[in-house]
């Protein structure tokens, strides 16, 4: 199981490098590509063994994954910095917080959390945000992501991590012009 945990994070973070792409392709096309995504980790990825989940609930992250980036493109069409921030957010703060999750650091209200890991997630991935969006966004971005990843809620935090960052930079942005 462990590998099939290790698999699960190397796709997630992987994915991730399309956030990068979204500038270069109409948002049209880029939501095409996340509904063909969201059906081909629905019926192929979420029946492979090596990416199996022990919860058995493989099937609703990886859909959910590319669902809340179309959603998010439908939301804010050209203006990439949000879907950006949000893709970002949840393909390396997520995908890292587990595997650099120290035993005995667990945060008081989710002990299936690591302090250190989301800190050292959040730290990646500012840095990574910094390629893209100006300081005051990405560290906004980055911290709601990572916060939104610690908490024990009852739904899939690949709908809440990117929301948090989308909205966060919103927040953040607006607050600033």
């Amino acid at each position: 199981m462990i590998r099939a945990a290790l698999a699960r994070r190397v796709v997630h973070i992987a994915v991730g490098g399309g956030a990068f792409l979204l500038p270069l392709l109409a948002w049209q096309t880029s939501l095409c590509i996340c509904m063909a995504a969201a059906l081909f980790n629905l019926f192929v990825l979420s029946r492979r063994p090596w990416l199996a989940r022990a919860d058995g609930r493989g099937a609703v992250g990886l859909t959910a994954y590319p669902l809340v980036i179309a959603l998010l493109l439908l939301l804010f069409r050209d203006d990439y910095a949000p879907v950006q921030a949000a893709w970002v957010a949840m393909a390396v703060g997520d995908g890292l917080a587990p595997l650099l999750a120290v035993r005995g650091t667990e945060w008081a209200w989710n002990t299936r959390k690591s302090w250190v890991g989301s800190g050292a997630a959040f730290c990646v991935c500012a840095l990574v945000l910094l390629a893209l969006l100006p300081p005051p966004l990405a560290l906004a971005a980055a911290a709601a992501g990572c916060i939104a990843e610690s908490l024990p809620l009852p739904w899939d935090d690949n709908l809440s991590v990117p929301l948090a960052a989308a909205s966060a930079l919103c927040v953040v942005r607006w607050s600033c012009a």
